[in-house]
């Protein structure tokens, strides 16, 4: 059994489900980077989205993203 988020145990089918719909999102942010769509890549983030710039400060949610 997987684990959830909250840790919750997963069945097989919702682990699965998860996997899915984790691959889908990944694959619409790099769709959207990949046609330089940056409305495309920002609504695959979480508004308190975390981006840690090799090179710069760290940057905390959509607008500092962008």
């Amino acid at each position: 059994m997987a684990r959830g988020i909250a840790g919750r145990n997963l069945s097989t089918q919702e682990a699965t489900w998860a996997l899915l719909a984790t691959l889908a999102l990944i694959d619409r942010y790099y769709s959207a980077f990949n046609e330089a769509d940056p409305s495309g890549m920002l609504s695959c983030l979480a508004d308190e989205i975390e981006h840690r710039v090799n090179e710069g400060e760290h940057r905390i949610g959509k607008a500092r993203f962008a």
